[in-house]
């Protein structure tokens, strides 16, 4: 593993951290003076996953009752000097970063004579992967959301001299289960750090998601924002831009970087969602977008640039609005249930409660009941579906809804 900083500089860094060791470990990978137990302070739960070198299950706080998860990590398992090398790397740089918004925060690390424990917040979402299997794919509204949060953090990284290395959605993670959850990059054990004008060697990170210069031996923070441009395109159209059907085919297919865009389902996805993506899956590594870049006015802000917050009466509000991450559509969205109302004296979606109306404005599933709907034309109808559109880059814009009542009334 290539590596930008020196054994005593990363021992510094962890020195910041709640690091602890029981009595008598006379051999110690962090070298923590401070003398505890994991058990004095937390309760170990079920387990939630496992890794290379060992579990990860829920803990709680015995003192405050705060729910976290904790990563265990088999002393047995760090066999060899990198391995030992790589653990205090992870816990160093997670260390460096935690207090990131969008970053898995790391509390505290225990070692005893079996284990080294890695205590974090934990996030009750799960994976984005998951979600993925869930849903297939995600509405360009749904997707700018999270993409513009996962560029926030990959340049966070970079801003710190790290590059992750292993971006992928089984490595976002959601804070929470609410539709609205923010994401959290995790599991830094392939991150590593780079200076300014440094390459770095070896293949490592996932196949579907490897830069073609990783392949090839020598690169930098770009090959992170390759890995982001794959996620983006996987999230709009719910599968890998570059595929093949065992790892030495994908790999084959990454190095030919054939990017295509078929019909279904991107003709329903914007030019410049599109253009974003071409930008970011540049081969040249030199001429791809960086982090910076994705998200200036000239890219990623001009697609993704969006409002956030919770806002609106509850039978009028754009279900863009309850997800986080809207603009103008939200309100040709209000006025196209303004208009369901003036023809039919009750609202398009419908609840008894604030959270059910909600539930249903999420849901968006347009009626148009025989009474008094079959009295009133189709091309209102029509205009009304197209301003309740549920994917705001789709929607009718003020200015066509406008040349369609012109049109209507000639």
């Amino acid at each position: 593993m290539a590596v930008a900083q020196s054994n005593s500089n990363i021992r510094s860094s962890i020195g910041v951290l709640n690091c602890f060791r029981v009595v008598n470990l006379t051999e110690t990978i962090l070298d923590s003076d401070q003398v505890a137990h994991l058990e004095d302070q937390y309760q170990l739960g079920k387990q939630l996953g496992w890794g290379q070198f060992g579990i990860i299950r829920s803990c709680s706080d015995k003192f405050t009752g705060e729910v976290l998860a904790c990563k265990s990590i088999a002393r047995e398992k760090l066999v060899t000097a990198e391995d030992l090398r790589s653990v205090k790397l992870e816990i160093e740089i997670m260390a460096r970063l935690s207090g990131h918004p969008n970053v898995v925060n790391l509390k505290a690390v225990y070692e005893d004579e079996d284990y080294v424990h890695l205590v974090m917040e934990l996030c009750a979402g799960g994976e984005l992967f998951h979600q993925l299997e869930k849903h297939g794919r995600f509405s360009e509204s749904e997707a700018r959301v999270l993409f513009k949060h996962l560029m926030l953090v990959v340049m966070y990284c970079h801003d710190n001299g790290v590059v992750h290395r292993d971006l992928k959605p089984e490595n976002i993670l959601l804070a929470t289960k609410s539709s609205s959850s923010p994401i959290k990059l995790a599991d830094f054990g392939l991150a590593t750090y780079i200076k300014p004008g440094q390459s770095l060697h070896g293949t490592v990170g996932s196949p579907f998601y490897i830069a073609p210069e990783v392949l090839v031996g020598g690169y930098n923070q770009a090959a992170d924002v390759w890995s982001a441009g794959v996620i983006l395109y996987i999230l709009l159209s719910g599968i890998p831009p570059f595929w093949g059907k065992t790892k030495s085919r994908i790999f084959d297919s990454v190095r030919a970087a054939n990017l295509r865009f078929p019909t279904d389902p991107w003709d329903g996805i914007s030019e410049s969602a599109k253009d974003l993506i071409t930008g970011m899956l540049c081969t040249d590594s030199t001429q791809r977008l960086t982090a910076a870049k994705v998200l200036g006015p000239a890219n990623c802000c001009k697609g993704l640039q969006s409002l956030h917050g919770t806002v609106g009466s509850p039978f009028y509000i754009a279900p863009e609005v309850l997800v986080g991450g809207y603009n103008q559509a939200a309100d040709v969205w209000s006025a196209g249930v303004i208009w369901y109302i003036l023809l039919s004296g009750i609202p398009s979606f419908w609840g008894k409660t604030k959270s059910r109306i909600f539930d249903s404005v999420r849901a968006a599933n347009l009626r148009f009941p025989t009474d008094p709907w079959d009295g009133i034309s189709e091309s209102a109808k029509d205009l009304i579906t197209g301003m309740l559109c549920t994917d705001p880059t789709q929607r009718l814009t003020a200015a066509k809804v406008l040349g369609l009542c012109s049109a209507a009334r000639d």
